[in-house]
């Protein structure tokens, strides 16, 4: 497997609803990529994941390695990309009109 290197934005699931969520700058889960705080050095990265890893809130606190392009932050793996998209159109609503699906 190869070594991730910065940078990186921390990411996780709400454990209520499976909601992709990102760890914006004032330490807050968000649920847009565009407003992760990404992280130049993986040492802050890794103890800030530790400091925000809430099991009663969050499950699967962990690194995404991106790219910054045009002044932009972009993930560097699809599956990444998938999950900042959110759900496919295969994906039907709930009741109260949730449709977060975890890939």
């Amino acid at each position: 497997m190869a070594k991730m290197g910065a940078p990186v934005v921390i990411s996780a699931n709400c454990l209520a609803t499976g909601a992709v969520l990102y760890l914006g700058p004032e330490r807050r889960w968000r649920a847009d990529f565009a407003g992760a705080h990404v992280y130049e050095d993986l040492s802050t990265a890794n103890a800030t994941a530790s400091a925000v890893d809430d099991p009663s809130a969050v499950v699967g606190v962990e690194l995404v390695a991106v790219k910054i392009r045009g002044g932009s932050t972009e993930p560097r793996h699809y599956r990444e990309t998938i999950r900042a998209q959110g759900p496919g159109a295969y994906v039907l609503p709930t009741e109260t009109g949730d449709t977060h699906v975890s890939v």
